[in-house]
């Protein structure tokens, strides 16, 4: 299966990517920063729309994966949220209707979620 990553440079996308990999699946590469890497690769914003669909052309599946790596989520506001996670999505789908691409996952940016705290996570 091809598929596009977006995002494959943040957390999420980074560690997917040598998963799909390991299973055999063709591998496409979108994020806002460059990359250094051999797949094929394309570098726009998400939150733009611009290059989506040409990077989704004869993909299978487009991974949505935002991110915002290098930076902190307590420097952002939540129209940054916003505008990354469902903007972002729009014009992704937007991006897999006019390539024709079948089948879409989307997984909001990890930072998303906010700030957590392990204290939390232990109590029931």
């Amino acid at each position: 299966m091809k598929i596009l990553v977006t995002g494959a440079g943040g957390n999420i996308g980074r560690g997917v990517v040598p998963k799909l990999l390991d299973r055999g699946h063709e591998v496409v590469l979108s994020d806002l920063n460059r990359l250094e890497t051999n797949l094929p690769f394309f570098q726009f914003d998400v939150q733009q729309g611009f290059g989506l669909e040409r990077a989704a052309e004869g993909c299978d599946l487009i991974l949505h994966t935002p991110a915002w790596h290098g930076i902190h989520w307590n420097q952002k506001t939540e129209a940054d949220f916003w505008r990354l996670n469902v903007d972002g999505a729009f014009w992704a789908f937007q991006a897999a209707r006019s390539a024709g691409v079948s089948r879409f996952v989307f997984l909001s940016s990890q930072s998303w979620h906010g700030h957590y705290d392990k204290y939390g996570f232990t109590k029931r």
